[in-house]
């Protein structure tokens, strides 16, 4: 879950939809020989699946895993629009509806994914909101932003969005390079939400951003979990997992987090088949291979993601850092459709100037 801002500016220029980014740079996992039953072309959210699990799929089933990662929603929809060689991508709920709505998707055989029914009944509930009987798409994972921050540098925090505007932390700060977020963090504070389309409350949010922006470091992701381990940064607005699991265990004593008061916003990031792909049965078996309880309970030990199946968590070996029922005030993101300029447009054109 993490992104840069030149790919911000590129897929702006490629798309001008809406944004909602997370985490970048490519890898590719996949063993040089024994794999006989062929191959499946997966793109996903970088720092989402573990190593050992990509290759336990291909020992498993003799499928060779062609496997790269993406930094937003944003830059895996150029890059599938463009014509990328994928069979399976990770798109959020707010996405999911774009890419039907663009032909994108091959329906689903839910016959070929049993393991489907090893999701939480509240997980699938919610998917029916975007995706109305799981037709392109079944779920992977929930989880949401928080402020993670050194305990022996910001002692007894207001747990607040605005802890990002505190002159005592000026250049201590650091945001996620990601517009839904910032603007959603920006706009809770105020009492709006997330999802607001009105201009006037979208003016105020830019204010405030604008004003945080003076006050902290800069806007990253890739360079968080760094940047924070150094304590070059006292706090980060960021996808907790993503700082916590990469924390020396001497100092984990001396690292909190919270959810702001105001609530934030949530996520549920899901898997979908695209359309037309030559590798279909695969993408199927890679689906269902995920959905299995062991391996959803490996995925979620190895991040400390809340989870999306009690028959998962029930095989878990570490506890999950947060559980669902902290994201209750929170909100999902909702596409902005033609209203996306009202937020590309002041975030490309006063909030990342000079950044």
């Amino acid at each position: 879950m993490k992104k840069t801002l030149l790919g911000s500016l590129l897929v702006a220029a490629l798309l001008l939809a809406s944004c909602d980014q997370k985490s970048s740079t490519a890898s590719a996992a996949a063993p040089a020989s024994g794999t006989p039953n062929g191959e499946v072309n997966v793109y996903n959210w970088s720092s989402y699946l573990p190593d050992d699990v990509k290759a336990d799929f291909t020992k498993e089933t003799g499928i060779k895993l062609n496997y790269e990662e993406y930094d937003s929603n944003e830059t895996m929809l150029a890059k599938v629009t463009a014509g990328g060689n994928y069979d399976v991508v990770f798109p959020s709920q707010d996405f999911v509806p774009t890419m039907i709505n663009k032909g994108l998707l091959t329906p689903l055989d839910l016959a070929k994914i049993p393991n489907l029914a090893n999701v939480d009944k509240t997980i699938i509930d919610f998917t029916q909101s975007f995706d109305p009987g799981n037709k392109y798409s079944v779920p992977y994972n929930i989880g949401a932003t928080a402020v993670v921050y050194w305990k022996d540098k910001i002692k007894d925090p207001v747990e607040s969005f605005s802890l990002f505007g505190d002159p005592k932390y000026k250049g201590k700060i650091v945001l996620l390079n990601d517009m839904r977020e910032v603007y959603g963090a920006a706009l809770h504070n105020l009492g709006f939400s997330a999802n607001t389309t009105d201009a006037a409350q979208l003016d105020k949010a830019t204010n405030l951003i604008l004003k945080w922006k003076a006050n902290i470091l800069k806007f990253e992701t890739d360079q968080i979990p760094t940047l924070f381990a150094k304590k070059e940064v006292w706090a980060a607005f960021v996808y907790p997992e993503n700082v916590l699991t990469a924390i020396d265990e001497k100092d984990k004593d001396n690292v909190g987090f919270f959810f702001p008061k105001e609530a934030g916003i949530k996520y549920q990031d899901n898997m979908v088949i695209l359309k037309g792909v030559k590798n279909l049965d695969n993408a199927y078996k890679f689906i269902d291979f995920i959905l299995r309880p062991d391996i959803l309970a490996r995925i979620d030990d190895a991040f400390g993601y809340p989870g999306i199946s009690a028959k998962a968590n029930a095989l878990r070996k570490v506890a999950p850092f947060y559980s669902t029922d902290k994201l209750s005030k929170h909100e999902f993101r909702q596409p902005l459709g033609d209203k996306a300029d009202l937020y590309n447009k002041p975030w490309q054109e006063k909030v990342l100037i000079g950044q």
